[in-house]
């Protein structure tokens, strides 16, 4: 059976410095997601099938390529859903590129958190990739890569060694995602008041700091509006600087002022299709700072899917 992780570090009250503080905090924001919910739907949304689809190792020993772009590994291992999103740039038969990791026992992401380097090659129709988050050592594996510039690599495993994932390994596969911009929609579970953003996916990945391998998002339109609740009057601001997609992964850190009280939202999803994404679920929210008309402002992450309109 699955374990499904816990959600990790929670947010303090906030003090007279919050907006500084809240910038250096890594809130762990962990997949939430049921056995039942990953086996009958990610499983299926994301088509993880068997390994070495009749193909044995490498589909006949010649070499292909690996497009560059905003990739999306989403895997099933022993500690639960996996996912590895970013930019990824191939040159040959070699690999490397900035990736984002969420899942397995301990990946958390948060406002300072950064992403996993990694590097490979393709031999004999094998991609192998390697990289480094924290303790961890993570080894992608795919076979039947003998196509030019391939966008899809539906046949593959990962293992993981050290950290407080050591020994988690299953199957994965990998697509290139399409851009997340447009108009996005939900409703908060308790308070049922409408959440709506409206963003924009740069084309090109963050090369340098913290959110290297990322995609940032910048408001446009309408940008973040909350409605639906009578008497309550809450604005919000799409922080561009932090909010970003990789691979499949959403991270969206917004700005409130919640009558008249600055809060600060943070909230971590999941696409339910990276070529084609309508919906983002499987993560949350968390919410510090404001009052409780519109969120739930209890230090606590809470349910909240979004879907394109």
């Amino acid at each position: 059976m699955q374990r499904v992780p816990p959600i990790g570090g929670e947010l303090g009250p906030l003090a007279d410095t919050f907006a500084e503080d809240f910038m250096k905090k890594v809130l762990g924001l962990m997949v939430a997601v049921s056995l039942l919910a990953w086996t009958l739907g990610c499983a299926s949304s994301k088509q993880l099938g068997p390994l070495n689809h009749g193909g044995g190792s490498g589909g006949g020993g010649g070499n292909g390529t690996v497009a560059s772009g905003n990739w999306a590994f989403v895997g099933s291992g022993t500690n639960g859903p996996m996912h590895i999103g970013g930019s990824l740039t191939g040159s040959g038969t070699s690999v490397s590129g900035d990736m984002f990791v969420v899942g397995g026992n301990g990946y958390a992401i948060g406002n300072s958190t950064g992403p996993m380097t990694v590097s490979g090659s393709v031999s004999n129709g094998t991609l192998t990739m390697t990289g480094v988050i924290g303790s961890s050592t993570i080894t992608l594996t795919f076979t039947d890569v003998t196509s030019s510039g391939a966008t899809s690599l539906p046949n593959g495993t990962f293992s993981v060694v050290g950290g407080t994932d050591a020994g988690d390994s299953g199957t994965m596969t990998g697509v290139m995602a399409s851009s997340f911009s447009g108009t996005w929609q939900g409703n908060e579970p308790v308070t049922t008041g409408l959440v709506s953003v409206e963003f924009t996916q740069a084309s090109t990945a963050t090369s340098t700091g913290g959110r290297a391998g990322s995609y940032p998002l910048t408001a446009s339109g309408t940008g973040v509006v909350f409605s639906g609740i009578a008497g309550c009057t809450v604005t919000g601001t799409l922080d561009s600087a932090l909010s970003f997609t990789a691979g499949d992964i959403v991270y969206l850190k917004i700005d409130t002022t919640d009558n008249i009280i600055a809060g600060h939202m943070i909230y971590l999803g999941f696409a339910n299709d990276p070529t084609a994404p309508s919906m983002i679920s499987g993560g949350g929210y968390v919410y510090a700072g404001g009052t409780n008309c519109m969120l739930q402002n209890d230090n606590t992450q809470h349910p909240l899917s979004l879907t394109k309109q």
